[in-house]
């Protein structure tokens, strides 16, 4: 089991089949051999070229092998009842939302994900959605540990991109930093009930009697 990041943040202490590789998805696949299973979560705003990205998990394959991604699609929606105007989180979000569209990162991406696999030549395509919360605020038990564990990693994960996100947009450091506390003191406090689908997507690479099946239609 390889895994690979851009950022030497890999805990120390892994399985003995499990070792890690710094590089970049977006850069060329040199693995030497190919996978039976390819596993992509949290990667919604990784990659300026999804679709250069998905075709190179297809090619690093073996034939019959799956690739797979798990991930949440912004920006997050509210239940009721729904934030003040003045929410600091509601500003961020927003402002987030254009950052990323305007660094080629789209929150959007999962949405895509089933159509940019097929286009890349994987079969058996599936698509599942499953609801997300952030926060404890779920009747349902289950739901309430996930959205108090979402409430954690959503926290950090708004404190390491943000400075990223509102770059672009002419922000300072101080400025972003401000923005930050104001909007994990207003997570803290419990109040937002924020919530996204899940996308799970995943689809099998051909097996080669697959691949050299002729097309309905084709003339020898």
């Amino acid at each position: 089991m390889v895994g690979t990041d851009l950022s030497p943040i890999q805990p120390p202490h892994v399985p003995v089949n499990c070792g890690f590789e710094i590089d970049d998805a977006e850069d060329e696949w040199l693995f030497k051999k190919p996978f039976q299973y390819i596993h992509g979560r949290a990667v919604v705003m990784c990659f300026r070229d999804n679709p250069h990205v998905i075709k190179s998990a297809f090619n690093a394959l073996a034939p019959g092998g799956y690739l797979e991604f798990q991930d949440p699609t912004f920006p997050l929606d509210f239940a009721d009842p729904q934030p003040p105007p003045d929410s600091p989180y509601v500003r961020w979000q927003n402002l987030a939302y254009e950052g990323a569209a305007k660094a080629g990162r789209p929150w959007t991406n999962p949405s895509s994900y089933k159509m940019w696999m097929e286009q890349a030549g994987f079969v058996d395509v599936r698509e599942e959605k499953f609801f997300f919360p952030t926060g404890p605020w779920c009747a349902d038990r289950q739901l309430k540990r996930i959205g108090a564990w979402q409430l954690g990693n959503w926290i950090e994960i708004i404190e390491a991109i943000t400075p990223r996100m509102l770059s672009p947009l002419g922000w300072e450091i101080e400025e972003i930093k401000v923005l930050v506390a104001q909007v994990r003191n207003e997570l803290l406090k419990g109040d937002l009930k924020l919530y996204c689908d899940f996308w799970c997507v995943y689809g099998r690479k051909p097996e080669l009697d697959e691949e050299m099946e002729p097309s309905v239609g084709a003339s020898a």
